[in-house]
């Protein structure tokens, strides 16, 4: 695998802080997407290396390139001169997406070039907020977070994990994060509407051509930013696309049992988001998770629709621990949350699958109903004749002339209780009543009453 460090995205300069590392897979087709990841750790801390092992995996895992960029971090502890707070985070991620989309970067030569290239993007925890403050439009409130119509172009989808997406949510569960991070990044103020991305709508274009598919993970496990804030966001994507929600937004809540900082070690959040092929049907049925009424979006890592590498219809080669691939001869669906679907091939629609379920459901219920219908005429039938023959035997045994009395057995009647405040029961006495036997049998009182 190749593997570039330190490419800088501010031209002229050497910023350890505005650079990104590059990893391309051998077997990445020229014109398939790019995977950009957006490390977290409260807009104050962490680094593009500490997420080689990530970005290796998802490169060999997807075929496709990944980039994992830097940005400039809130001091630990500012003062009146050094500080910065958001949306510079945000700033400098909108600007390194600008770098690799406009064409103002060739690449590397003879190992990668972005020209014509789509991305997914990923965020983790801060990385989500950011993602979202740049793909929602928060024009409005930061004019400088308003991406390219290139960078819209390039985005195809984003997968956001363990994300704050509203603020004075997470300062209402967890109150002490206003003193270790909040009011540093933010500013130090009572509350903080403008910096909640669950309060910002789709941007223009996407609100017209509704391109994007947005995937919200978190793990049941974390204690640091529990799930409220996915659920929050979850609940407001669905909103903003209304009937079309179902083929763009999807969560995965069930998966990842892992505390905040372990969720991307994790081997399940790989697994999470791999693609399928694009050239076979069944690969492309919709998946439904087991902690969402909703089908997962109809795709999320998506071809090229121009590509025609026999690369783009592997599958995640790290699948359950095993490298698992599919032939472009005989294609194999394999297990997956998120999966792969074509522009010339849409999967079917996720209602049609409910739709073919519910009524496979009715036709068992009416076979069952219908045999058991069946089956209890069939059972009086049996015992009826059975009788008939012994009442014809018993006849046969009885003197000539004499009259064949089947035995009578007493029923009982209802509870006769008396109550005095019942007119009707004080007068009301039941008796016993008689029936045959046989009657009973061919009534069918013996066996169903």
């Amino acid at each position: 695998m190749d593997k570039v460090l330190d490419v800088s995205y501010i031209v002229g300069a050497n910023d350890r802080f505005r650079c990104f590392d590059l990893h391309v897979p051998p077997q990445a087709a020229e014109d398939s997407p790019m995977i950009v990841f957006v490390h977290g750790g409260a807009w104050r801390s962490e680094d593009k290396s500490d997420y080689q092992d990530l970005a290796r995996q998802l490169a060999a895992a997807s075929s496709y390139p990944v980039l994992v960029p830097n940005y400039r971090l809130t001091p630990n502890a500012p003062t009146a001169d050094n500080q910065f707070r958001h949306p510079g985070h945000a700033e400098d991620v909108l600007r390194f997406l600008d770098f690799i989309t406009s064409g103002t970067w060739n690449g590397i030569p003879g190992k990668f070039s972005p020209a014509g290239r789509g991305m997914y993007l990923l965020g983790h925890s801060a990385g989500a907020h950011i993602l979202s403050s740049i793909f929602l439009d928060s024009s409005a409130v930061f004019p400088s977070l308003t991406p390219s119509d290139a960078v819209l172009r390039a985005a195809r989808g984003l997968a956001m994990s363990e994300g704050i997406y509203d603020v004075d949510l997470l300062l209402a569960r967890f109150p002490a994060y206003r003193e270790w991070f909040i009011a540093s990044v933010f500013g130090d103020r009572e509350s903080y509407p403008d910096a909640s991305t669950t309060r910002l709508s789709l941007r223009k274009p996407e609100a017209e051509k509704s391109d994007l598919r947005w995937l919200i993970i978190h793990s049941t496990g974390d204690t640091l930013v529990d799930q409220p804030q996915s659920d929050a966001m979850y609940v407001h994507l669905r909103a903003l696309y209304g009937d079309a929600a179902d083929a763009h937004v999807a969560r995965n809540v069930d998966q990842l049992d892992v505390e905040h900082n372990d969720v991307l070690k994790a081997p399940q959040f790989v697994e999470i988001i791999p693609h399928r092929s694009r050239t076979h049907p069944a690969a492309m049925a919709p998946i439904y998770s087991s902690s969402s009424a909703y089908p997962s979006p109809a795709a999320f890592f998506e071809p090229s629709p121009t590509s025609t590498s026999a690369t783009v219809s592997h599958v995640f080669s790290a699948v359950y621990a095993g490298a698992a691939q599919i032939d472009e001869a005989n294609p194999s669906p394999v297990p997956s949350i998120v999966h792969q679907i074509s522009d010339s091939a849409p999967g079917p629609d996720p209602g049609l699958h409910q739709f073919i379920i519910w009524m496979a459901i009715l036709g068992a219920c009416a076979l069952l109903y219908a045999a058991y219908i069946l089956g209890k005429d069939y059972v009086i039938s049996k015992w009826r004749s059975m009788n008939t023959i012994e009442d014809d035997e018993e006849e046969k045994r009885l003197p000539a002339g004499a009259a064949f009395s089947p035995p009578m057995i007493a029923i009982p009647p209802r509870s006769a209780t008396l109550h005095r405040s019942d007119p009707w029961s004080a007068r009301y006495q039941p008796r016993p009543f008689y029936i045959s036997q046989a009657d009973m049998l061919r009534s069918g009182r013996g066996f169903f009453g």
